[in-house]
């Protein structure tokens, strides 16, 4: 059983070689698969810039300076403001302010998650964040 499982990559691989090889049908048999292939790669493409349309925005046309949209649904804002944390208790958050508060926690988290424009373009190295180690 080993044997034959050792086997089996190269037997299909013998298979579809006899198969898209064959002198009588082989050619279009390989016309059909690139022309599938070339379908397949076109929707995929095609689904990609659908999301990436609804999901970013690129100033300018500039993809370094890409922002994505910021989304914080209310079920999010309903489920932080419910239960506020023990430092926001003890500040004196009130009930009547913690979904309002919850609301702007989560859009500016939000919005620091999608805001890649300011580190799209950041050229730093290390010897420039932190001091070198004397050794």
């Amino acid at each position: 059983m080993n044997r034959i499982l050792r086997r089996a990559p190269w037997i299909a691989l013998g298979a579809a070689t006899a198969y898209f090889a064959d002198p009588e049908n082989g050619a279009a048999r390989r016309h059909r698969l690139a022309h599938h292939a070339r379908a397949l790669a076109e929707q995929i493409k095609a689904s990609c810039r659908s999301v990436l349309a609804d999901r970013t925005t690129l100033p300018g046309g500039d993809r370094d300076g890409a922002q994505l949209a910021a989304t914080v649904s209310t079920d999010n804002v309903a489920t932080r403001g419910a239960d506020p944390l023990p430092e926001e208790t003890a500040a004196g958050v009130s009930d009547d302010e913690s979904p309002a508060m919850a609301a702007q926690i989560l859009e500016e988290s939000e919005q620091r998650v999608t805001d890649r424009s300011s580190t799209a373009g950041e050229r730093r190295r290390s010897e420039d964040t932190v001091a070198p180690v004397a050794g």
